[in-house]
Parts: C-alpha cells; structure tokens; sequence
C-alpha cells in the first residue's frame, strides 16, 4: 500500500512561541512598530511578466472584497553568488568537492534572508493588517492569509477575478501588481498574482490499424528496458527514491497500474504501487499524464521507491510548480530524482521570476538532487513566423533537460531520431553555460548550414537545450482502466530517463557514493558514453522554404536531441568512476 502524506508545508495560524518551536513555523510580525519610515513610492517587481489570459481560460466573476487569499511573498536571499559556487563545485566531476553535497540545513544558513529584509517586509505586512503567515526551513517564503481587499490594498490596486479554464480555476489579476519602493531589495516576487496554471499535455497520434498491445506495435516497458540496456536491473537500495511532480489535477489510480502490470509487467521484478503520495489527491477520474508518469517512472526505475508529488488544488491563488519548489526546500529527505513535465514560454515570464527559480534549482543541485524537465512538445516554437520560442525551465542553465525521439524502424528495437515535437533551442535570457561552450560550438562548426534556420530566429550564444532525449512516441498507457495507444511527449521521455538515472544513484549507494545531484557537467564531460543521434530535426516556424523545420539533429549535440540516448552500463561505469575518484 501506498504512504499517504498530505504534506502542507503552509498553515496559515497564530500560534504559541511553544507551539511554534514545536512544529517548525516561524509565524511572524508580532510586536512590529506601525509607523513606517519609508515613503510609499510603488514599484514593479515583474515588470515583464505577462498578466494577459491565456487560451481557453475566461473570467468568471470578480472577487468579492471580503473573499480570503492566500499569497506567496519570496524574500532576497543572501549569499546567491556562494551557492552558485557550491552548486557548480558539487556537481562538477573534475572539482575536489564533487559529490560533497550540503544538507537542507546547511542550504538554510546559507541563504536565509537578512533581519532588515525580514523586519522591513514584516512592518509593511503588518501596516495592512496581514499577521497570519508561515514560512519554511529555509525562511525564503513566506504565505500570508488576507483578504482580497487587503491583497488590493497591499499591491498597489490590483484587481482579483475569478478564471476556469472549463476543469480548473484560479485567481489572478489582469492588473499588475507593485510593491512600496524600499521592499525591491527585501522581495523578489509575489506569487499568485499573475500566472496561470501551466504544464505539458500529453498528445494521442494514429498508430494505424494496428491495435493488439502485445505486439511491437508501440511502446511499453520491455522495450524500453531492452533499448537503454536495464533489462536486468532492479532497484535495491531503501534510501534511494524517485519522483512525478504533477502541477495538473491529475491524479494516478492503482486501478489502472494493476491493469498496466498485467499486460506490460511481465519479465522484470517491480513494484505494484507508487511508494509515497504527497498532497491530497481526489478519488476520481485518473489523468493521461499522471498515469503515463506513474506507470514509465515505475517501470523503468523498477523497484525503487517512488512518489506522486501532487501540488495542484490547494486553494485558488497557488502556483502549483512555485509550490513543488517550496515544498521542495522544505524537505529534509526528498526524493533523489525529479522528472518534472513543465514548460512556458520564455518570453511570457518576468526573468527575475526565472532567475530567483534558477537559485531554487541551485538548492535542490547542491543537496544532491536530480531535476530533469520536459524539453516541451513544439519543436522551436515559433512567434509570428518571425522568431523560435524557447520555453522555461527548459532553458534553465540549471536543470537536465529532456527531449523527444522516435524509432527510425517502428517494429524494431534500434536507431532513433529526432522527433519534430522535441523541444528545442536556445534561451533568450540564460547565456550558455560553460559545460556546453564546446559541444555547441561543435554543432555551429559543422552543421549543414543549408538546413539551419535564419540566424535572427534564435540567440545563438544563449543556453542551448535540451542535454539528453529518450523515444517519446507510440507508448501504451492505461487509463481510467482503458489500456490507450499512441501517447507522445516528451513528458513520456522524461520519467524513462529519470528511472534511469535512478538505477544510476542505486549502485552509487549501495557503495557508500553521493547521489548523482546536477548531472550536466557530468554528461557534458562524457558524451562518447551516451548513443548520438543524427537524423531528425523539430519543427520551426510556418514558411515554405523552410518546410516548417526549426533545427536538424547533427552529430555531437544538437538542439532537437542534446547530446543524445542514455545507454545505462557506459552510463553507469562513467558515474560510478567519478564519484569513486572523490572518496
């Protein structure tokens, strides 16, 4: 049976020094002087962050000015610049401290904000009568209950509506919001205020007649295991563990995974269920993604713990990926490897919203925790046949991004290539970071210039992604107990790669070896070890000449597949080797 943890890292209360020392809230404020010595001259915090509605989200009713909210404050860290340094350090195979991660505590007393900050944002809170707020480990957020007419109020006159996208609502405001100037060097950002619920949704494809799934007519678990070299592998080691954030109202059932093994289970030993379920997570209609993340994460890291981290549904102003990361840094024992389906489009979110989440993907690295991402599902992307789109976190220099291929033979077990879905190219924010310098500039050197884009479509020195790629067409998944055919996304890459990766962290600590953590610089540093491929392309921007193409695989990396397959032994040998040269 599953452990259940309803995990609410928030808990919006007044409550006793004593009981506060008893459950870890700091709950804070109290004792504030009212008078504030600053001028209320307001600012923007986001200044480029997009506030407009998404498709198929539509206003339903404007909040009403008594209704309760429930907002996120990220206070200024300190000491950035020395946990970039840490993070680079441990995850480097060629530095002395490789391996040697920190604890979340030592994370906290590294980067906890100031007093001032503390005090400052404490004072203005208090001036708007806003006293119910918790924080975490780390005391970098903080969530406040209010009312809309204080979060009005507060915000320099945002206004709060109500959205339902038709299954989900939320509210946000079309209205920017602003903070008093002095609080610029104590906030980052407030959250749930203006974006919306995001994430990848899986996509169906026609795999013709065909429809017996226990033929090589798609992709399963057997096939997986034989294609990346872990048919023999099985998960042994208690401490290891593996993990699905889900930032849809998704949920997975056991139902549909007893269907799964039944008809995909055969041949290697697994687990029947997921491990640990954190958050509340509704007994109703099971989701496509959640249940393809369940039932590949479990299949191909096969009896290794795993969880089902579900963050979305809590109240109406949460962020549910802003969610994962704080619950995330407020977790002592969290699990080793993430593979996460997320993505935006870069240039829709405000890039101080985007580097204050990079430092929260440096405290997982530095703890020794492997973050991997969908690359997204729209090739380059595309704005206004004039310019590529690269989506975040896809484009974080900080993370593994994964992205999609596909068998060149689909009845056989072999060759890939690049498929036109994989999320692909380079950041228009992030400078590439050095651990890929030389592997793109490889890719420039020797591509086809007949086949690449116009160069004013992408910003060449910016970070290029995605770093692996795994077959991301054709796989069966059961749903609400329907075994369904033809899922694609690299939302199916990504949980095969992280089960991977997590057999990887098995036999390190079966031999007393850190956690993989960061794997980039590792990878990078080793890319004879992973399977190139160099046929396929993704697509790009709607004009004839260019057949609707964005950038073709090449040899070496390339911004359709990265650096290439996983092949688990070399994979493993590489990893093991460089964590045994740090003892």
């Amino acid at each position: 049976a599953s452990e259940h943890l309803i995990f609410y890292p928030w808990i919006p209360m007044i409550i006793s020094p004593t009981m506060r020392a008893a459950v870890g809230l700091w709950v804070l404020f109290a004792g504030f002087s009212a008078v504030l010595s600053h001028s209320l001259e307001y600012v923007y915090l986001e200044p480029d962050q997009s506030t407009s509605v998404p498709d198929g989200w539509k206003i339903v009713e404007k909040v009403a000015e008594d209704e309760p909210l429930m907002l996120t404050f990220a206070l200024k860290q300190q000491n950035v610049d020395q946990l970039e340094d840490i993070f680079w350090s441990v995850s480097d195979p060629k530095d002395e401290s490789y391996g040697k991660h920190l604890s979340l505590h030592e994370v906290a007393a590294l980067v906890q904000p100031s007093n001032e900050t503390i005090a400052e944002v404490g004072k203005w809170l208090e001036m708007a009568g806003v006293t119910e707020c918790s924080t975490i480990i780390t005391k970098d957020f903080m969530q406040c209950s209010m009312t809309a007419r204080q979060a009005q109020k507060l915000l320099g006159n945002v206004q709060f509506n109500r959205y339902t996208d038709g299954q989900r609502k939320t509210i946000r405001s079309e209205v920017k919001y602003r903070v008093p100037k002095h609080l610029k060097d104590h906030l980052d950002f407030v959250g749930g205020v203006h974006r919306f619920p995001a994430g990848l949704r899986l996509k169906r494809e026609d795999m013709g007649n065909h429809s017996n799934p226990l033929g090589h007519i798609g992709i399963y678990p057997t096939i997986i295991r034989e294609r990346y070299n872990i048919s023999n592998e099985v998960g042994q080691h208690p401490d290891n563990s593996q993990c699905t954030p889900q930032f849809l109202e998704q949920y997975y059932h056991s139902r549909d995974l007893n269907i799964f093994w039944k008809l995909y289970g055969k041949g290697y030993y697994h687990r029947d269920d997921v491990d640990v379920v954190v958050g509340d997570v509704a007994d109703g209609m099971s989701g496509i993604e959640a249940s393809l993340d369940t039932q590949y994460i479990l299949s191909t890291g096969n009896n290794i713990t795993t969880w089902f981290w579900y963050t979305a549904g809590r109240h109406e102003q949460q962020e549910p990926f802003l969610q994962w990361l704080i619950d995330l840094s407020n977790m002592e024992n969290a699990p080793l490897v993430n593979s996460a389906s997320y993505s935006d489009v870069e240039a829709s979110v405000d890039p101080d919203y985007m580097r204050r989440v990079n430092t929260e993907f440096m405290k997982a690295g530095t703890r020794g925790l492997t973050l991997l991402f969908a690359s997204g599902d729209d090739g380059a992307g595309c704005k206004d046949n004039k310019r590529f789109e690269p989506q975040f976190p896809s484009s974080s220099p900080y993370v593994t991004t994964i992205g999609g291929t596909a068998f060149i033979h689909p009845f056989g077990i072999g060759e890939e290539e690049g498929y036109d879905i994989s999320g692909g190219g380079f950041s228009n924010v992030f400078q590439m970071p050095d651990y890929q310098k030389e592997h793109v500039a490889h890719y420039f050197d020797t591509a086809d210039k007949d086949k690449m884009p116009p160069e004013e479509y992408y910003t060449k020195t910016g970070r290029g992604y995605p770093d692996l790629a795994a077959v991301s067409n054709h796989y069966w998944v059961v749903n609400n107990m329907v075994p369904v055919p033809g899922v694609l996304g690299t939302s199916a890459s990504c949980p095969v790669i992280a089960g991977i990766l997590a057999h990887v962290n098995d036999y390190r600590l079966r031999s007393d070896l850190p956690p993989l953590g960061f794997i980039n610089p590792l990878i990078y540093q080793n890319a004879e070890k992973l399977t190139d491929v160099t046929k396929g392309y993704n697509a790009g921007c709607d004009l004839s000449e260019y057949y609707d193409r964005g950038f073709y695989a090449a040899e070496g990396w390339d911004p359709v597949t990265g650096l290439g397959n996983p092949n688990f032994p070399p994979l493993l040998e590489l990893s093991m080797k460089a964590a045994s040269n740090h003892l």
